[in-house]
């Protein structure tokens, strides 16, 4: 039977809506979403600028973090339309692999025309796709999957004709997914791949192929460079995202380390390959595995070595197979830097994903052997169906934030922030039990020094909340010493659990001290922040100290950098003129 190309678009756009139609009710995660909608909020000003020229960072993606201010400004930063952008960039992308199917299956009379979009569907239905499309803040894989897929189209139309110049378009487009999020980056080693599989079959020779390519390769490399350049800039020199890559490698203490953490990669390729085709386990936070893993990491190793062989002799399938695989090692960099909070996520596999199953559909259209080719289909089509039911049952479950929790901390009951957030929400729903008993258990897991940042953060704040301010203090001194991307939250909540501190009567002593700690902590967020309230606020704390030219100095700094909304800017300047006066 034959289906005609608009009527099997919107076979793909019915499915995928139809699919995950529940996430755009699932509301604001408590895992990042509610920081990031609160921010958006309490931001005076939307500064876009200031996202791609900024003071340091862990993370550099001003183009996704600029898609958050749209939303702010467009729709005040609606949960449920948020949901919906996520859905729509998925549909997006889900369509992009689609038109890149068919065309890898232009000249493949022997397979039927409704293949490709069952190869997108494969896609926009598996079941590890659910995380980054369902979770708001999943939309840095989104959006850089996007862009990618774009460089991809622009890049083989730039291989059917002539010149390098026609290669800049698919540069400039793979730039905008690294400032989206960082993976992108590692797809440019597929697209090298890509480039010779093109000369090669053009050629007909593997070293003219490689002269032949190394122009456009050059441009590449010469486009990664320039942007860890632009990068580095952008940051002023203080990107404590690489920086802690480079600190995990200067940890490692001679050949054992190394080798250990070899084991730990082969470990977790065999764990991530295995789940692009057997996707269990299915977990928001996987922080542990089997090291049977390792047996199948030592197959993806042979796999690797095959599949370079096949890129020698130039198969486009296993170009863009080493796509998958490149942009799929960025994961490993998370496990090997320690580099977020969950090292194993399905998120990381959106990406590589898209060229796992291109390059399957690249296979099917140069294999000319009919039985492999129905079993080739058959078995794709098994996979939708099983797939499409795991990702109706995950999209319920992000569908509710309290099953969702409950279900991650049922399969990871080590995992100390879900159990965070779950006791969070079962104190707003009114369980009040059930919140303070995971709370107690999270209090002795901090105080025993094994806590995690944000659940200090959130005991912390429960215990100030409760009159207990020394304990609070203890705990957020201490996670301190490691705060790791959260320390702006950690020296905001430090500095208001002081002021509560000072209103307890403290010896003039204590009371300097705890004035000299705010000082301290609110030049480092100076540091880190242009935000002229932080100007203020430190010459509030001189003036407490009765340092008054500090003061006079940071509070007429405050006035002229303040917005003229700003609720603070006329007391700055009244402070500031009276200061200014002598005795």
């Amino acid at each position: 039977m034959t289906l005609r190309l608009p009527f099997q678009w919107l076979l793909l756009v019915l499915i995928v809506l139809g699919v995950f139609y529940p996430a755009i009710f699932g509301g604001l995660s408590p895992v990042d979403d509610v920081r990031l909608v609160n921010r958006l909020a309490n931001l005076e000003s939307l500064d876009f600028t200031r996202l791609f020229l900024r003071s340091g960072g862990y993370y550099y993606r001003p183009v996704v973090s600029s898609s958050f201010y749209l939303s702010q400004i467009l729709w005040d930063a609606s949960a449920l339309i948020m949901h919906v952008e996520n859905v729509l960039i998925h549909l997006l992308n889900s369509s992009l692999v689609f038109a890149l199917a068919r065309r890898l299956c232009r000249n493949a009379t022997h397979l039927p025309n409704w293949l490709p979009l069952l190869i997108a569907v494969a896609f926009a239905l598996h079941p590890i796709t659910t995380e980054a499309v369902c979770w708001i803040s999943g939309r840095f894989d989104l959006l850089a999957t996007t862009f990618v897929l774009l460089s991809v189209c622009l890049l083989l139309w730039a291989l059917s004709g002539t010149g390098t110049w026609r290669l800049l378009p698919a540069v400039a487009v793979a730039l905008l997914g690294c400032l989206s999020k960082e993976t992108a980056l590692f797809f440019f080693g597929g697209a090298v791949f890509i480039l010779y599989v093109h000369w090669r079959n053009t050629t007909g020779n593997p070293v003219a192929a490689l002269r032949r390519m190394l122009p456009g390769c050059l441009l590449w490399c010469g486009a990664a460079l320039a942007y860890l350049l632009f990068r580095q800039a952008a940051l002023s020199g203080r990107d404590t995202g690489v920086k802690t890559v480079f600190k995990a490698a200067a940890e490692q203490q001679g050949v054992l380390d190394w080798l250990d953490q070899l084991r730990v990669v082969v470990k977790v390729s065999g764990f991530y390959v295995k789940k692009l085709f057997v996707p269990y386990p299915l977990n928001f936070a996987i922080i542990e595995i089997s090291d049977l893993y390792l047996l199948v990491g030592f197959f993806v190793v042979l796999l690797c070595g095959w599949l370079l062989r096949r890129v020698w002799q130039g198969h486009l399938s296993a170009a863009l197979f080493w796509g998958g695989l490149f942009t799929g090692s960025a994961a490993l960099l998370v496990v090997f830097g320690r580099m977020a909070w969950t090292l194993l996520a399905e998120r990381y596999l959106y990406m590589p994903a898209v060229f796992f199953v291109l390059g399957w559909c690249a296979w099917a259209g140069t294999c000319q052997n009919r039985r492999f080719i129905d079993v080739f289909q058959i078995a794709t089509f098994c996979f939708v169906l099983v797939g499409a039911g795991l990702t109706v049952q995950r999209t319920l479950l992000w569908g509710d934030r309290i099953a969702l929790l409950e279900n991650t901390v049922t399969h990871s009951p080590k995992f100390v922030p879900a159990r965070k957030d779950l006791a969070n929400q079962y104190l707003a729903m009114g369980r009040i039990e059930e919140g303070k008993a995971l709370l107690r258990e999270i209090m002795l897991t901090s105080v025993a020094g094994g806590g995690y940042v944000g659940d200090d953060l959130s005991l912390a704040k429960r215990l100030g909340a409760e009159g207990r301010l020394e304990e609070a203090h203890k705990i957020l001194v201490t996670a301190l010493e490691e705060p790791g991307k959260q320390f702006m939250a950690l020296a905001e909540e430090i500095i208001s659990l002081n002021h509560k501190r000072l209103g307890m009567g403290l010896p003039e002593e204590a009371k300097i001290a705890v004035l000299r700690e705010n000082v301290r902590l609110l030049e480092q967020l100076r540091q880190r922040s242009k935000d002229p309230f932080l100007d203020y606020q430190l010459a509030k704390e001189y003036l407490s100290l009765g340092e008054m030219e500090k003061a006079q100095t940071l509070f007429e700094s405050a006035y002229l950098r303040a917005s003229e909304t700003s609720h603070y800017r006329e007391a700055a300047r009244k402070l500031s003129e009276r200061l200014r006066k002598p005795n």
